[in-house]
């Protein structure tokens, strides 16, 4: 009896070392993955996860002398104590996990380095594509993808891969394999409760249904997020949240809402001292104030924006309120302005290697070119974007500038071959659904044909465009084409 019980004893002493030894692992695990994400937490957008290697670095660490303390070191702000010890037990990998969420760039070459030696360790090189992702290098990040195996047999490594996956999708415009990459990856971080990964992917798939414009259920995926982030304390999260609601709002001209979410995002950024976040919604805020037509208000607000940037050293949201300033010096026809301005972001965005936004700002110093009738200098920049945008026909730059080109032709009494310009813009937007353009090539090209005199034509086309006005709900447009198609129309008095 005696010996039973001790057995007993130590049974249960031994259960309660185990359980308290897990319990342990399990509250430094959490506490130091939040500790990774505060790192990132001063901007707004993507971060990197790496959930399966943080993890690791603190079982490893509590295994090893005086891990709890260098775990400790890092918690309160000091990195080589922990570095150190990975890096002295071999454990090169995670070491490049954790200069990742402070230097990605450092980090991209230590994850190269580690390849070089381990060519098949597929957790490498996800945690690789992902950082070349989040460093604008996308084209080598896919690749890294294309040779990792597609049985990804780790759930959560799987769901960053899909999540990437989501990310290009949405880049060149397949926004149904964007969408259920990014469900795919929602269902995998969940099932491994890693809800922050969810919540991110949520705010990717609001995107992906915002430009889609599915603004119903890209509110669904954006209140899901918010909901995710208010249950695990996270208001770097609900702030981002804040942010890209807003612009849904904004997109649905619900400007007083829109109003709202960004001023509850600028509060909580201020609070948390995310300078570079909220100078992003205060972009957003001028944003709002042009669309709301308030070129002077939108005007002041951006160039504070542009300022707290400048201060940040962030090139990116440097570059967006140089556009929004543009748009406003465009408002005001203040061409030349427009002209410097769109100039620097162009600069900007191609020292960013972000292709698609240059093209934005080509376009603005085009359009500031053909409002002043330099048009051989606007066709000039309009087939350097036809050029380098063929590669990715789904970019709304390039049916823009078609559309453009054809009123350069249009001016030039060419009008067959600026019909045939309107029409390869209609072309894409047709096949990409965006309504509000197609209803602007058509009625151009209804004015194309009044001008050969074939009347009738012409009227069908500008009935064609009011059709798609009034199915996109652009009442302005519908309005102003309706007055155009009056005209077509017989006085029987």
């Amino acid at each position: 009896m005696k010996y039973f019980l001790l057995t007993a004893i130590l049974f249960f002493f031994g259960v309660f070392l185990l359980v308290r030894k897990s319990l342990l692992i399990g509250w430094w695990q959490k506490t130091f993955f939040r500790r990774l994400m505060f790192l990132q937490s001063e901007d707004s957008g993507e971060k990197f996860f790496a959930r399966p290697a943080s993890d690791r670095i603190c079982r490893q660490a509590l295994c090893r002398r005086g891990g709890e303390e260098a775990l400790q070191k890092f918690i309160s702000g000091q990195k080589k104590p922990l570095l150190s010890l990975l890096k002295k037990n071999g454990l090169q990998k995670e070491a490049a996990v954790l200069s990742a969420c402070k230097s990605p760039e450092k980090a991209i070459s230590l994850f190269s380095a580690f390849l070089k030696k381990n060519p098949n360790d597929t957790e490498a090189k996800i945690y690789l594509a992902e950082l070349y992702f989040l460093t604008g290098e996308k084209e080598k990040g896919l690749k890294l993808l294309e040779n990792t195996s597609s049985v990804v047999r780790n759930r959560y490594l799987y769901a960053v891969k899909n999540y990437l996956l989501a990310q290009d999708a949405l880049n060149w415009g397949g926004l149904q394999e964007a969408s259920e990459y990014g469900a795919a990856a929602v269902a995998g971080f969940e099932k491994e409760h890693a809800f922050y990964e969810a919540a991110r992917v949520q705010i990717l798939l609001g995107t992906i249904y915002r430009v889609a414009a599915m603004s119903d259920v890209s509110e669904i995926m954006l209140r899901a997020a918010q909901k995710i982030y208010e249950k695990i304390n996270c208001p770097e999260g609900v702030a981002d949240t804040c942010g890209n609601l807003g612009m849904l709002m904004v997109m649905q001209k619900r400007f007083e809402e829109a109003e709202n979410y960004f001023d509850q995002a600028k509060r909580i950024n201020r609070e948390l001292g995310r300078k570079t976040a909220e100078a992003e919604i205060i972009n957003q805020s001028a944003l709002l104030r042009l669309l709301e037509g308030k070129a002077g208000e939108a005007h002041k607000i951006a160039e504070k924006a542009l300022k707290l940037h400048k201060k940040q050293k962030n090139s990116r949201g440097e570059a967006f309120s140089l556009d929004i300033v543009g748009y406003v010096f465009l408002h005001k026809k203040k061409y030349k302005d427009l002209i410097k301005t769109a100039k620097k972001a162009e600069k900007l965005y191609d020292s960013l290697n972000d292709p698609s936004s240059r093209l934005n700002s080509l376009y603005l110093l085009a359009s500031a070119y053909f409002e002043t009738e330099d048009m051989e200098k606007a066709e000039q920049i309009l087939r350097t974007i036809t050029r380098e945008a063929k590669d990715n026909p789904v970019n709304f730059h390039i049916a823009n500038a078609y559309s453009m080109l054809g009123l350069i032709f249009l001016q030039k009494g060419e009008l067959l071959r600026a019909k045939g310009l309107f029409m390869q813009s209609l072309q894409l937007e047709q096949k990409h659904d965006r309504l509000n353009a197609a209803a602007a090539d058509f009625a151009n090209i209804a004015l194309v044909e009044q001008k050969r005199g074939q009347t009738e034509t012409a009227k069908k086309n500008l009935e064609t465009a009011v059709s798609f006005a009034k199915a996109c709900g652009d009442a302005e447009l519908e309005q102003l084409l309706q007055k155009e198609l009056i005209k077509f129309t017989p006085d029987k008095s």
